[in-house]
This record gives structure tokens, C-alpha cells and sequence, in this order.
């Protein structure tokens, strides 16, 4: 019999409704019931929204001296008819308005640097011709080179055009926008084509400037430039299949390089269990309006600081929350050691931190703006938030790349169980006829070692020390087997299931 590799209902990519903050939960209260849309998707947008609005202005320490951006890049993945565009327009509204404006005082100021720019060559067209007559004179060279100098030092400086977002930019447009202004989100409601390009083309400058490293670009053909102290958010909405087929093709390019563990990604197809609008705290549209508030307030303090020339605020986390925080970080090096649970997934895992650090911070933006001090709760709901992104990022990667050793190893068993006969295995043979990769002790002890914490399998040793691994996560019931093999009496069937982090304390 053959067991081919089944998708499994996975009610761990559903968001509990305690990651979202009360306040959050008014805006989303009162967007969902405007537009209808899914509650999770409407959450990742104004996240994505969140952060952008405060990546120019504040910066997050996660332990003692590392100090990271708090920019976030989302995906949001949801199949058409599901109101991407009306949630993407409602939770970038602030933010598009915001961007107007600085075009209207753009265009006032270049308007202005145009007049005197005028005067300023008219001047300097004068001054040149009184030097040529000083010299033509053999007097007053001096003065009037003086005269000449002190003018052009006096260039009209050209106003930039501030651009907050860009929706469709070439890799290289992209690099040169930011090296004008250092501060950009890439934005879409129809983003897999933009999705692709990036991907495709410059995964290690988007990695780059995810980490706020400064860059500089050098082309025969553009020239050189610099993009100091960069800042870049993203946020792409898209239908799953073209984004999954995107991925697939490219996979085995952008997951080495850390470009996929970068992305805060959520499918609402995978959902199960949808968070019902009513299981959300009350909002009106002053709710709304707060948001939009908050939004403008670090909009203008991020315009300013540039401005000044200041540095950003850098966000702390309060006492409790840092150990929390230093806690988890340690179970997640544990787990994403080889044989553990997150091994197959340790690019992601080793970014949790940092993106549990910047959601928090982003969130605790909105929930006390003159705070720069990341409460516990805050964190706690952060945590959360970051394990159902991990948990979609899992089943991305699982879809992508194909089944991951547990699960070869656990459909070896099953398509062995009638030719083995019983449900243990001998070890010896196990490693003589399992996949290649496993067939080395140190490759497939893990792996049943992880199996063995999960329930699903039963390591034991008899008498005269033979080793056997007894399978218990069965698809084939003893009743199945014993109509095969007439050699088995009927036991309970074994049920798996349960979060990755099902071991993690997420909870005190």
C-alpha cells in the first residue's frame, strides 16, 4: 500500500484573538464591519501599516547593545473577492494622505528653489564677467574672485521629493529613490508581480536594508551612490497560487540567503478557524480616527528628525518583559537545533526574536504614544503574533519544499506496516532500506528522538539489546492490519496534533 504525503487540517496557523491588543481590536471591530473582510487579514495589513508609519522615527534594543529597526515586510495572501484592496486603501490611507501633503510642499518648494535658482545664476553669470574685466584690467582680481566664490557657495540647495511609498519600482529604482531618502515602504494590494522582481532580482539588497545596514551602489551606468541608515516595510497582497507558484520556482534561491525568513507571511486560506468580529472588543470610528491620529503623529515626528539630522528613539523593554523575552529566545535555540522541532525551519526561527521585538514595539507605538518602554502584555501578545506567522511560514515551506524528514520517516512506517508485520520496527533494518539521508545514525536518531517527545513513535531495547522503534502515529488501524495479517487484537487509535510550540512557554 502507498501512503502518499497529505496536507493535514492545521488549526495552528489560526490567530488567537488574545495576540490582538484592545485597541487594535476597536480598529479592526470597526474596519471589518465596514468592509466584511476577514479579521486576520485586516490585522496583518494595519500592522504592516503600524510599522511603516514608525520605522523613521524609533528603533527597538532587543538584548543589552543590539538594537535593530522596527520595519516589518508582510505578505498577505488571501484568494480574490476577499476586499485585499479595500482593507489595503482603508489602513493606508494616513499614511497615502500624509505622503500628499509632503507633495504639496514639495511643489511649493521647488516652485521657490526655481526662483532662486534664477537669481542665484543671474548673479553668478554677473560676477564671472567682472572677474574677466578685473583681469582684463590687471585690478581688483581678488576682490572680485572672492566676490565670485562667496556666491557660488551660496547654491540654491533643490528641494527632494519625499516619496513614503512606491508600488511597482525596478530593483535599481528602488536603491536610487533611497538613496534620496532613506526611508520607504514597498506597498501593493497586487503584488506578485513586484513580489517576483524582488525575489528574482535583488533578494540581498532587500535583505540588506530589512537590517538597516547602509549600502552603497556602484554602476558604470547609474554611477555611484549611498543609501545611508536605510529604512524599508513592506507590505504585498496577493492571491495564494501565484505567490505559491513564485515561491516554489524560487525557493531554492531566496530561502539560503534569508530572504523568506525576513517575511511576516499569512494565508487566509489556511485558516481554519476564522476569529469571529464579535469576539472582538467594541469600536466606532473614533477608534478609527485615534489610529489615524497616532499614525500622523509618527509620520511627522520621522519628517522632522530627518530634518534635524537627529537621531531615532530607541525602544526598551521593560524589566519583566526583557527576561520573557530572554526566555523564549533560549527555548528557541534549543528548538531549532538539529532534531528538534524548528530544525527544518531554523532561518525563521533564528529571526523570531527580532520579529517578536519589533511587533512589540510597533504595537506598543499605538498603545502608549509618548512611551518608549515595551510593556510585558504587550510582549505576550507579540509572542503571539510572531508563532502564527512562524506556524504559516511552516506550512509554506512544507508545501514548497516537499515533506520534511519526520514525515518521510512516518510514511516509511506506514507503507511498511504490512510487510513488517507489526507495528515494531527493528532499527537495524530501518536504516538498511529507509530514505538514503537517513540511513546514517546520526541523520536518523534525531529525527526518532523527535518523534519519541511528540508521542508518535516508541523507542525500546529487548533482552539481548536489539533496538526497535514501535510506531504509534498509524494511518493503517490494528483492525486495517489485522484483516491483512489476522495477527493483531484491535487498540486505540493514535491521534497527533498541536502547535510547534506546544512544548514553548508562551504562557507563565
Amino acid at each position: 500500500m502507498k501512503i502518499t504525503h497529505k496536507r493535514k487540517e492545521n488549526h495552528d496557523v489560526n490567530l488567537d484573538v488574545r495576540a490582538i491588543l484592545i485597541f487594535v481590536q476597536q480598529i479592526l471591530f470597526c474596519i471589518c464591519g465596514k468592509t466584511k473582510a476577514a479579521v486576520e487579514l485586516t490585522f496583518s495589513t494595519i500592522l504592516a501599516s503600524m510599522a511603516l508609519a514608525c520605522q523613521d522615527m524609533y528603533d527597538v534594543e532587543i538584548v543589552d547593545g543590539v538594537i535593530v529597526p522596527v520595519s516589518h515586510f508582510h505578505i498577505c495572501l488571501a484568494s480574490s473577492g476577499s476586499r485585499k484592496t479595500t482593507v489595503y486603501r482603508i489602513a493606508m490611507a494616513q499614511i497615502h494622505h500624509f505622503e500628499h501633503q509632503l507633495a504639496e510642499v514639495f511643489s511649493v518648494r521647488l516652485k521657490e528653489y526655481e526662483r532662486q535658482y534664477v537669481l542665484w545664476d543671474e548673479e553668478c553669470k554677473s560676477l564671472k564677467k567682472s572677474l574677466q574685466k578685473a583681469r582684463r584690467q590687471k585690478d581688483g582680481i581678488e576682490e572680485a574672485r572672492r566676490e565670485l566664490e562667496e556666491c557660488l557657495k551660496n547654491e540654491p540647495v533643490k528641494p527632494v521629493q519625499v516619496h513614503l511609498t512606491v508600488t511597482d519600482p525596478t530593483p535599481e529604482a528602488l536603491l536610487k529613490e533611497m538613496s534620496d531618502y532613506s526611508s520607504l515602504g514597498i506597498t501593493s494590494d497586487e503584488g506578485s508581480a513586484l513580489f517576483e522582481s524582488i525575489m528574482r532580482r535583488k533578494t540581498a539588497n532587500i535583505n540588506s536594508l530589512w537590517c538597516g545596514d547602509n549600502y552603497r551602489v556602484s554602476r558604470v551606468s547609474t554611477g555611484s551612490f549611498y543609501i545611508k541608515d536605510p529604512r524599508l516595510g513592506m507590505l504585498l497582497m496577493m492571491q495564494p497560487e501565484p505567490h505559491d507558484n513564485i515561491l516554489r520556482s524560487l525557493a531554492k534561491k531566496t530561502r539560503p540567503t534569508g530572504g523568506d525568513a525576513r517575511i511576516l507571511r499569512m494565508d487566509l486560506t489556511l485558516i481554519t478557524r476564522p476569529i469571529d468580529i464579535n469576539d472582538l472588543v467594541p469600536g466606532n470610528e473614533s477608534d478609527l480616527d485615534k489610529f489615524y491620529s497616532i499614525q500622523k503623529k509618527h509620520l511627522t515626528a520621522g519628517s522632522e528628525r530627518r530634518k534635524k539630522n537627529e537621531p531615532r528613539i530607541c525602544m526598551t523593554l521593560a524589566p519583566d518583559a526583557k527576561k520573557r523575552l530572554h526566555d523564549i529566545d533560549r527555548h528557541i535555540k534549543y528548538l531549532i537545533q538539529p532534531g528538534k522541532k524548528l530544525y527544518h525551519y531554523n532561518d525563521w526561527g533564528a529571526r523570531f526574536t527580532e520579529h517578536t521585538a519589533r511587533i512589540a514595539a510597533v504595537m506598543q507605538l499605538y498603545i502608549t504614544p509618548e512611551s518608549t518602554v515595551i510593556m510585558l502584555e504587550t510582549l505576550e501578545a507579540a509572542l503571539l503574533i510572531s508563532e502564527w506567522y512562524l506556524n504559516h511560514f511552516m506550512m509554506k515551506m512544507d508545501a514548497v519544499m516537499g515533506p520534511s524528514y519526520n514525515e518521510i520517516v512516518l510514511e516509511w512506517f506506514e507503507n511498511n506496516l504490512v510487510k513488517n508485520g507489526s507495528y515494531d520496527f527493528s532499527r537495524r533494518e530501518i536504516m538498511q532500506k529507509i530514505h538514503l539521508p537517513l540511513r546514517k545514525k546520526a541523520n536518523l536518531m534525531p529525527i526518532l528522538e523527535q518523534l519519541s517527545d511528540e508521542g508518535k513513535v516508541q523507542l525500546w531495547e529487548d533482552d539481548d539489546g536489539k533496538h526497535y522503534v514501535k510506531y504509534l502515529a498509524y494511518e493503517m488501524t490494528p483492525t486495517e492490519l489485522d484483516s491483512k495479517l489476522n495477527i493483531l487484537s484491535g487498540r486505540p487509535a493514535y491521534h497527533s496534533g498541536g502547535s510547534v510550540f506546544s512544548s514553548m512557554p508562551l504562557k507563565e
